[in-house]
């Protein structure tokens, strides 16, 4: 995969390594009226945290009442209160999402003292779901730029064009009525490599996209499959999607994709060739969403190995099987996706060329 130098790793005691990113985060705020962003310069410091309003001008967040402003406009912005809304800040080992949460930063303002306590994914979801907790997921500040509308820079371009020619999918996937991406929270990106028509798209997003309300988002209409990769089941109505008008909900795949490390290669392998299945299957009649919490890490290798699906069981050599040149593909498509599931990759692609050679 290469190496990671927008990443340094942290140790912690709670979660063993932790991999945090060397630049400032930043966390859009479509629902503000006055905060548009937050920047999280030091991520377990909120006296270094900055908010850029909507006039277009930074502000420190401890000075004046500018931090009280804020978290008024978030609180009701979500709906909540300030300890039921967590902003994921980094990932452990296995692509978890570390969060910390806005009460203990409205606390840390009004106490200068110790750092932010990061909390872990399984808490956040656990308070999400007994709860109503809100996760937000803050990104690198060029990578939120391009979520929200500003022009891609020449080399981004430029990386788009280059891998757009080298690897020109078998139809156009590009429908701006379908995929307008209009909504505030539209957190979703169409790989075109592996997208077979206007209606057939496979789509690497994060959860929020799936579970709220987006009607102007009408490629949501069209699924057929949604693959979760990082809880076991999901309840009845926890996604927002499905064909408009006729009460047909897509079909939904659970996997712990982060608890593939206890598995034994054989079982992992086995269990990852039924996904790709799928969802090549329910491409032939609709669309297919992969996710996790934010369609960083786990949704991203399950899309990544389902290049290598491609190029090695439909033998469609349009489709590359070197993991460097399939995180390109990715990073193209959704700037912010990590390469992760070193392991998965490998795995799977040692699995398929076995496949492959055997009689």
């Amino acid at each position: 995969f290469g190496s990671r130098p927008n990443l340094w790793i942290a140790p912690s005691a709670s979660f063993g390594p932790v991999c945090c990113m060397q630049k400032a985060l930043t966390l859009a705020l479509p629902g503000n009226a006055f905060s548009k962003e937050l920047t999280l310069v030091d991520i377990a410091d909120p006296r270094s945290w900055t908010i850029r309003e909507s006039s277009g001008l930074q502000h420190s967040l401890a000075a004046s009442n500018n931090a009280d402003r804020l978290f008024q406009e978030m609180g009701n912005s979500h709906k909540v209160p300030l300890d039921l809304i967590y902003i994921s800040v980094a990932q452990d080992e296995a692509g978890r999402h570390c969060f910390v949460c806005l009460e203990d930063a409205a606390q840390a303002l009004r106490q200068p003292g110790e750092n932010l306590a990061l909390i872990p994914e399984s808490i956040a979801k656990s308070r999400r779901e007994t709860e109503g907790a809100v996760l937000l997921y803050a990104r690198p500040a060029h990578e939120a730029s391009l979520d929200n509308g500003v022009v891609p820079g020449a080399a981004t371009s430029k990386l788009v064009d280059n891998i757009s020619r080298r690897h020109k999918p078998p139809h156009a996937a590009s429908d701006n009525e379908l995929c307008p991406k209009h909504h505030p929270y539209a957190n979703y990106d169409v790989i075109p490599q592996l997208s077979l028509g206007p209606t057939q798209k496979l789509i690497l997003c994060d959860e929020a996209s799936l579970t709220r309300q987006m009607p102007e988002e009408r490629i949501f209409e069209h699924l057929s499959l949604i693959v979760n990769c990082h809880e076991p089941s999901v309840c009845n109505g926890f996604y927002k999607v499905g064909v408009c008008g006729s009460g047909r909900m897509p079909k939904i795949v659970c996997q712990e994709v982060h608890k593939w490390y206890s598995l034994g290669e054989a079982d992992m392998n086995r269990t990852n060739d039924q996904i790709q299945e799928k969802i090549w299957e329910n491409l032939q009649s609709g669309s297919v969403a992969v996710h996790c919490l934010a369609g960083i890490h786990r949704a991203a290798c399950i899309v990544a190995c389902h290049f290598l699906w491609r190029h090695y069981t439909l033998r469609d050599h349009r489709v590359p099987k070197d993991p460097t040149e399939i995180y390109d593909c990715l990073q193209a498509a959704r700037p912010h996706v990590e390469p992760a599931y070193k392991h998965v990759l490998e795995s799977y692609r040692g699995y398929l060329q076995a496949k492959l050679a055997s009689p």
